[in-house]
């Protein structure tokens, strides 16, 4: 592993070689999480008020939070990979 390291580093450097793709990681990080779990606990708070067992609420909420979030986590994910390939 420490042979991958300096060689990644000796021939890309650090930005293109260890962090390429990170700017669309990041930007897709924060936007993807808020919307998580906003809609988490939103629906977690709905269901649980309308009677819902916790534990089926904290379910449903998880999933449908995940759902919501993938599409913002997965075009930067994208990006990211394809990124990252190129050696941008």
């Amino acid at each position: 592993m420490f042979h991958a390291y300096s060689t990644i580093l000796r021939e890309e450097g650090v930005s293109r070689g260890l962090y390429s793709g990170v700017a669309p990681a990041m930007t897709g990080s924060l936007p993807g999480t808020t919307l998580y779990f906003g809609t988490y606990e939103y629906t977690k708070r709905t269901l649980t008020s309308a009677g819902v067992p916790d534990t089926l609420a904290h379910l449903a909420g998880g999933s449908l939070g995940d759902f919501v979030a993938s599409f913002i986590y997965v075009p930067s994910e994208v990006l990211k990979t394809r990124m990252q390939l190129q050696g941008r």
